[in-house]
């Protein structure tokens, strides 16, 4: 478990206590202290904690209050209001005044990756500033700005804001640079004197010795790296510990400001015990052959394990593989966010090893994808009975920050020798089965091969989409986005479909995730920009002056050549950027947040909206969103839907819309089915709404004749009724 030291700032011992047992249910072991006035949180401050989780609205303190004083001390340690509606300026207020993120007490799943996420960030908050703050020192004794040399000190405190256990600087001596005068060492820690290589291969100040890598120096420049610059001084970043006994881990230029000829360079090293060496590379071999989250095996060890049963001298031997693949998964990372769908399969391990006989293997494949392989002549009724047994466990409920949630399974069965004569067909054949008994929903399958059509069809579907973009087989759908306020207001959100020769018209849960599988998301997506623009230059020049949204998906968001083809889009039909929306999903952002944050600004800087999408269901910080240029936030369906009859949904709902005002953002509710949600969505000051109530998707020329009998016509540059 992973520790924590707490302070809550709680006036009520029952939320405190639903707090900590939420907590421990997510891998915490916390140590907390409670606190409700000014008194007991100062001297709660002195104890250095890891985080604080603050309630709003206490009798004798207030969060702000607190907020101050922590920052007045420190700018690292995370601070997380975890309460009821506190009402939207405030909550808006709090983070621009420095609180992390908001969680609602009643919406606890976003709560442990909020906490995850801001103790990585303030740790490495920290590290930076220890780093830049010793290496700042380092320049002002290089520039003479202290008058100081180089003092032992000052170097250890360098070699520790690195981690490592050695440094030494040295100055290019000669003009070929190719030997090294060392100016300074020291070591951080003692080196034991049975390695390799030991603190008296180090050069001491004024020794000389090759710089030169091609020249196989006495000691061992094993990586040379040259990182961004912070204020003309390079930062330094460690890159972890070899095999080696001693390696250099970074080597870093700092220019001399008086002799501009003469560059220094740091040299940081670390010495790993033979104990080190050993554990580090079991942790190595661990890594390679176990799934990193669940801790089972992986791929690697089933396809091993697997040859290794091939090969065996047993000719009459025989085998079963069983995949299993978990059923109501995405439901549940869509609504309830991926670190929900991440605690279900961490329990998947525990509670299938059980019930697996001695020497049969459990291992995660990917994804919510699992396998079972039975080596010791499997029969075909035992191996149904296992798989029997492994579906009703699966099934038990399972408990995830204070709600039970029930899933299912479906498990393809394919034997050995019979199904397949090598792994890959033999995974082949499992795989087959799986998507029979998902299909028929019949719990599991034995591999077939008279059924075997389904895994062809996959495949025949996969080529027939590259010709269907080619071929211009795709389709669009419109559905309306409705202005609440003005009543005359549109934008529409472009959805695409397949119209395929044989099996009529398909909707995309057939044919894009094949596309997200292969590099045919990237040709989809930019059909998709292009019809939908094409469709939006003419419902312009017929006098319907609507915008057009498009989805982006995380394989389009990390593809860094996608701002340059909106640009040619936009360019090649004539049309003004703020006509073309993009749609952008909470999970499609956080798989590489830095790198989406690029994308996006670039889009944005030519003058796009951009809205996030499925808001409410990933686990994304709110203050993350003041760093992301977007305009709109659009509130998942399944909060929407349910808003009339939960006052949990009701609550999330208001609350993202208060947010998002307060911080300058328009808000979309999808999902709306009838007319007493749209209302109240109204009285909330929703922006706009979208859903069948108000219209379903439809082809452009329905849609244009929706919006004739809307009364909705184009009028002095406006969309007005007439």
């Amino acid at each position: 478990m992973r520790s924590l030291q707490l302070i809550i700032v709680e006036d009520s011992q029952d939320d405190t206590d639903f707090l900590l047992n939420a907590l421990n249910r997510a891998g915490f072991e916390v140590r907390s202290q409670r606190v409700e006035n000014e008194a007991e949180y100062l001297a709660a401050l002195d104890t250095n904690p890891d985080l604080i989780l603050c309630d709003h609205g206490l009798p004798h303190f207030s969060s702000q209050r607190a907020l101050e004083l922590l920052r007045a001390r420190s700018s690292d340690i995370p601070f997380i209001i975890v309460s009821g509606y506190i009402g939207d300026t405030v909550a808006v207020a709090m983070l621009k005044a420095g609180a992390n993120d908001y969680v609602l007490k009643d919406n606890l799943v976003r709560l442990q990756p909020a906490i995850e996420r801001e103790l990585r960030e303030a740790e490495s908050h920290r590290r930076q500033r220890r780093l830049e703050e010793a290496l700042r020192l380092v320049a002002d004794a290089v520039s003479g700005v202290t008058g100081k040399a180089f003092s032992e000190s000052l170097v250890i405190q360098l070699a520790k804001a690195i981690e490592v256990d050695c440094v030494f600087i040295g100055e290019f001596s000669d003009q070929s640079r190719k030997t090294v005068k060392t100016i300074a060492a020291c070591t951080a820690k003692p080196i034991a004197k049975n390695f390799s290589y030991t603190m008296e291969d180090i050069p001491l100040p004024g020794q000389i010795f090759s710089g030169n890598r091609e020249t196989q120096p006495t000691f061992p420049l094993l990586l040379e790296t040259n990182l961004h610059s912070y204020m003309g001084v390079p930062l330094v970043s460690s890159v972890g510990i070899s095999l080696g006994v001693i390696v250099v881990v970074h080597s870093a230029p700092i220019a001399n400001a008086q002799v501009a000829e003469s560059l220094l360079r740091i040299y940081a090293v670390r010495a790993a015990s033979e104990l080190e060496r050993m554990a580090q590379t079991a942790k190595l071999e661990f890594q390679a052959t176990h799934d990193p989250l669940t801790r089972l095996g992986n791929r690697h060890v089933l396809q091993t394990r697997l040859a290794a049963m091939m090969s065996s001298n047993k000719k009459k031997s025989s085998g079963a593989l069983l995949l299993i693949d978990l059923d109501g998964f995405k439901e549940i990372n869509d609504t309830l966010g991926h670190q929900s769908g991440d605690d279900i399969l961490k329990q998947i391990g525990p509670r299938l090893s059980p019930l697996l006989k001695k020497g049969r293997l459990l291992c995660r494949l990917g994804g919510d994808e699992f396998a079972v392989l039975i080596t010791d002549d499997a029969d075909r009724d035992s191996v149904e009975e296992t798989a029997k047994t492994l579906l009703y466990a699966i099934r038990e409920p399972f408990e995830i920050a204070g709600i039970s949630l029930q899933i299912g399974a479906s498990i393809g069965i394919a034997f050995y020798p019979d199904h397949g004569s090598n792994a890959n067909e033999l995974l082949r054949q499992a795989d087959v089965a799986m998507y029979i008994a998902k299909n028929e929903a019949a719990g599991y399958r034995i591999y077939d091969f008279a059924l075997d059509i389904h895994t062809r069809d996959r495949l025949t579907l996969m080529t027939q989409l590259r010709q269907a973009i080619e071929n211009n087989e795709l389709v669009l759908h419109y559905q309306p986005k409705i202005d609440l306020g003005r009543k005359n207001g549109l934008a529409l959100e472009a959805l695409v479909r397949w119209q395929h020769p044989e099996r009529g018209l398909l909707p995309p849960a057939k044919f894009v995730p094949l596309a997200e599988m292969t590099d045919l998301i990237g040709p989809l997506a930019l059909w998709v920009m292009d019809a939908a623009s094409a469709q939006c230059r003419q419902w312009r020049e017929a006098g319907y002056p609507v915008n057009v949204a498009v989805n982006i998906s995380t394989r389009n968001l990390l593809d860094g050549r996608l701002p340059e083809m909106v640009s040619e889009i936009v360019r090649l039909h004539g049309i003004e950027a703020e006509w073309l929306e993009f749609e952008i999903t909470e999970s499609a952002i956080m798989a590489d947040p830095q790198r989406s944050l690029d994308v996006l600004r670039s889009i944005a800087s030519t003058g796009h909206p951009l809205s996030i999408d499925d808001f409410g269901t990933g686990y994304s910080s709110l203050a993350y969103l003041t760093k992301l240029p977007v305009q709109t936030l659009k509130i998942d369906r399944a909060f929407v839907r349910q808003m009339i009859s939960s006052q949990r949904d009701a609550s999330i709902v208001h609350s993202t819309i208060g947010l998002a005002h307060n911080l300058g953002m328009r808000v979309i509710a999808e999902g709306v089915e009838d007319s007493e949600t749209l209302d109240r969505l109204r009285g909330l000051n929703c922006d706009q709404a979208q859903g069948y109530f108000i219209s379903m998707p439809k082809p452009a020329e329905e849609i244009q004749e929706w919006m004739n009998a809307q009364g909705l016509m184009y009028e002095e540059g406006a969309l007005c009724k007439h």
